[in-house]
């Protein structure tokens, strides 16, 4: 995982559909509010030219990225000086890691709008984020990351991975590699 020689790192979650447990226990903890689908998450690392350097292990669909972040001790990868884009839904990320330079976009306070200059700071964010979301894209183009994963959950993590490599040799093929 070199992280180190990448020019702009950027962290975001990744849900996939899973067939709803018969368990009543897991059916809560698979359950993705956000989705409305029973869900598994993994959380990804990509540097600018889409590649995908780091995925988490699988966790149920209720869990937080932030919380994702936190439990795989991630801050440890990540370089110091390098541009780190993520969404607001890394609220605490700077207090983990206070010598990194955390982009984040900044929330609507509750009653109040944004102004001008923060709503263009999100605008130029955003632009850069979307790199990170069409790695996601492309890692979703292989069916089987993007359909309801109806294997055993404990392989999951396996074929995401492979996933994954298929994604980096497509855009190693194409030429966007760095040597």
């Amino acid at each position: 995982m070199c992280l180190k020689r990448a020019g702009k790192v950027y962290i975001d979650g990744v849900e996939q559909n899973i067939r709803r447990p018969q368990n009543n226990v897991e059916q809560r903890e698979n359950y993705s509010g956000k989705k409305k689908r029973h869900t598994s998450k993994i959380l990804t690392i990509t540097d600018e030219n889409k590649f995908i350097k780091v995925i988490t292990p699988v966790y149920v669909g209720s869990s937080h990225d932030y919380g994702i972040f936190k439990g795989e001790k991630i801050e440890n990868l990540l370089p110091v000086k390098t541009p780190i884009y993520v969404d607001t839904g890394f609220e605490g990320i700077k207090d983990i890691c206070p010598n990194c330079d955390i982009r984040k976009p900044k929330k609507k306070p509750r009653k109040r709008n944004l102004n001008g200059g923060e709503k263009l700071g999100n605008r130029i964010i955003s632009r850069e984020r979307v790199k990170v979301e069409h790695a996601i894209g492309g890692l979703k183009v292989f069916k089987i990351a993007s359909e309801c994963f109806r294997g055993i959950t404990q392989s999951m993590g396996e074929m995401i991975k492979i996933a994954c490599g298929l994604w980096n040799l497509h855009l190693y093929v194409k030429g966007l590699h760095y040597d």
